[in-house]
């Protein structure tokens, strides 16, 4: 009987899976019908394994009497839906435990007897094929346009001739597809492709300054250089020995190498040496980074690694190391999928290359493979590795040469808005910048006083009870108190113990006995109080408290920054430090309440407007300074801005920014 997916009652996916008898090919029935397990996991590896592995209870309807070893379970992957062939399952008292594999795997048990082949990668994958000695119903298929290649086996399985890594030029060893030719393996149903690139870069980008609970950053600086001194041909050598990178000042002492090339004979040749030393990321560290999506949905930082639930395996991620100055990319080369709630477990981005232009390709033919999927992207990724560090001073209508093309060279464009046609020729490159502003992802809460929204990068939930929006704020409008009007967060913002400013614009219409700018809801947490007008810090339920010593005036914006490290903490006034003290107890962290005091009544409470309320990781100021004269602008520095390139007159995007 055939069923339309679509039409179906019964929810196909969430905690059911659908099994077929071990000879299906179609999977466009209900086959031997449901199964429920109580969990699963799908893991793929890039270029390896393919797997399903579920949990199955005793069911009273007797759906666990379905599970049989050589049988087809079709399940959710991110991708979408995926046969899998059980090969192995064990009842246990509490259930059945049972593990499968891709389809793709039935070619295990499938032979070559005799494959030789040169030319086409397309021809070799029809050879591989034609090579089975037992027919399937699998199709073979490369988007690798390479002609010069070849592949070779004898008595030897598919996915050997297709994936096998090594090749030792003796007679009868296998020579593979993947050695040859490069590639990366993507498996659908019976379709068997080796694409160019698997994945894409959907412009996901992530920096990172810290490991963080579930996401592990490994930084391996062991074969790093950042001084390179090229011999060439009979000892050659440069006039100026040695060339330094640019990353040269990021460890305590240069790291230093000598490259030999026999084959370099003259002063440009060894430049060169050097140049794609570099350019291949021998002067940054390796870097992996492993997801974990569940333990780092707890933590407040989530929803800036968020976006890497929009990424499959294959993809590439853009990576920002800020505190090493560094843009690199990574691939997702594997995943753990839970099947059931639809949802990735774990993910690894691994560190093959700095650039998308060798991801897992390799071979003989891998440079000219390479080149054909890396395009533009470059390029690209070479302007924002130069740009990137500039973030803080975009240009406008600017432009600069860079080496290559004709004439003058290339000309780099930049502006903060998208480039008209009239500007620039074919060949030249466009940044659409950022607007300037505060540029770091140190803004833990940002509240412009234009709405009760959260402004940073991280769009932290805040609730309003009877505040409402003034038209007399210090820029534009500004958020007013009285009575027991009073924000909350739903989260703990920061380590009120650690690294932390806290600043923000104030207007009082009233002077109060302790009325309470920001703090916790909880005796032994922190708050910032203005005692009749004077600028105060205080731990709840201590009488001791620690004043700026700047008796305010009615109706007059000031501003007020508080910072704190390692206990040591600071008040400014206006730019102007008035205090610094050392607080040797405990202070407890909590949500945070503005504008009321712990025991929410009228004697706690704002009487005036707040404006550009803003906290910070980081201290931003450890001596006296301007105070802003505009808003604050977060600038997401995780995400790159837009690239276009010209062609044909015609201003043609080739990297999207992140909104």
């Amino acid at each position: 009987m055939q069923l339309d997916w679509m039409q179906m009652e019964i929810p196909l996916w969430g905690d059911i899976v659908i099994i077929f008898e071990q000879d299906e090919q179609n999977f466009d029935t209900i086959g031997l019908g449901m199964l429920v397990p109580n969990s699963g996991e799908v893991y793929e590896e890039f270029n390896g394994d393919f797997t399903l592995t579920f949990q199955h209870p005793y069911d009273a309807s007797g759906k666990w009497k379905r599970i049989e070893i050589d049988r087809i379970v079709l399940a959710e992957t991110p991708r979408g839906r995926q046969p899998f062939r059980i090969y192995y399952y064990k009842p246990t008292m509490n259930g059945i435990e049972v593990q499968a594999r891709h389809l793709f795997y039935d070619l295990l048990d499938n032979i070559c007897e005799s494959v030789a082949y040169s030319g086409s990668a397309q021809g070799a994958m029809d050879a591989i094929k034609e090579g089975l000695s037992v027919p399937m119903p699998f199709t073979f298929y490369t988007d690798i346009s390479c002609d010069t290649g070849g592949i070779g086996c004898t008595m030897d399985n598919p996915v050997s001739l297709l994936l096998r890594e090594e090749w030792d030029d003796r007679e009868g060893e296998t020579k593979s597809f993947f050695y040859f030719y490069g590639g990366e393996l993507k498996r659908d149903f019976f379709n068997v492709s080796m694409l160019e690139s698997l994945g894409s870069d959907r412009g996901v980008f992530i920096a990172y300054r810290k490991n963080l609970v579930g996401l592990e950053v490994t930084e391996d600086i062991s074969d790093v250089a950042t001084r390179i001194y090229p011999v060439g041909k009979d000892g050659l050598a440069l006039d100026g020995q040695y060339i330094d990178s640019p990353y040269i000042g990021n460890y305590a002492y240069p790291k230093i190498r000598v490259i030999e090339d026999t084959n370099a004979e003259t002063q440009s040749d060894l430049q060169k040496i050097v140049e794609d030393y570099f350019a291949n990321g021998g002067d940054i560290p390796k870097v992996n980074i492993k997801v974990d999506f569940t333990d780092l949905s707890q933590t407040a930082e989530y929803k800036q690694y968020s976006n890497l639930e929009r990424v499959f395996l294959g993809d590439t991620v853009t990576v920002f190391n800020q505190k090493m100055g560094f843009l690199k990319k990574a691939k997702v080369i594997s995943y753990k999928f839970d099947p059931l709630l639809t949802r990735y477990e774990e993910m690894e981005l691994g560190d093959f290359s700095p650039t998308v232009t060798s991801p897992i390709t390799k071979g003989a033919n891998a440079g000219e493979v390479a080149n054909t999927a890396y395009g533009k992207s470059n390029n690209a990724e070479t302007l924002l590795q130069q740009h990137l560090k500039d973030f803080n001073n975009p240009h406008h209508v600017t432009s600069e040469q860079v080496s290559g093309g004709t004439g003058g060279g290339t000309s780099i464009l930049h502006d903060t808005k998208a480039p008209s046609n009239d500007l620039g020729n074919d060949g030249d490159y466009y940044i659409k910048d950022e607007l300037q502003g505060i540029s770091d992802e140190n803004t833990l809460l940002l509240l412009h006083g234009e709405d009760f929204t959260d402004s940073s990068i991280y769009s932290e939930q805040i609730t309003n009870t009877g505040c409402t929006l003034s038209d007399s704020g210090k820029f534009g409008k500004a958020i007013s108190f009285t009575n027991l009007n009073k924000l909350e967060t739903v989260e703990q913002i920061f380590d009120i113990n650690g690294e932390f400013t806290i600043d923000f614009w104030f207007n009082q219409r009233e002077k109060k006995a302790n009325a309470t700018f920001i703090g916790g809801t909880q005796t032994g947490t922190f708050k910032i109080i203005l005692s009749n007008g004077v600028p105060v810090f205080q731990v709840h339920g201590q009488t001791s408290y620690y004043s700026s010593f700047v008796d305010t005036q009615l109706n007059t914006w000031y501003h007020f920054a508080l910072t704190g490290k390692n206990k040591t903490y600071s008040m400014f006034v206006d730019g102007v430090k008035k205090n610094t003290f050392t607080y040797t107890g405990n202070i407890s962290n909590d949500i945070l309440r503005i504008g009321l005091n712990v025991a929410q009544n009228s004697t706690g409470s704002i009487e005036g407007v707040m404006d550009e309320i803003r906290i910070s990781n980081v201290v931003r100021w450890d001596s006296d300074f301007t105070p802003p004269t505009e808003p604050y602008t977060v600038y997401k520095n995780a995400q790159a801005g837009e690239i276009y390139v010209k062609e044909s007159g015609t201003w043609k995007k080739i990297l999207t920014g992140m909104k």
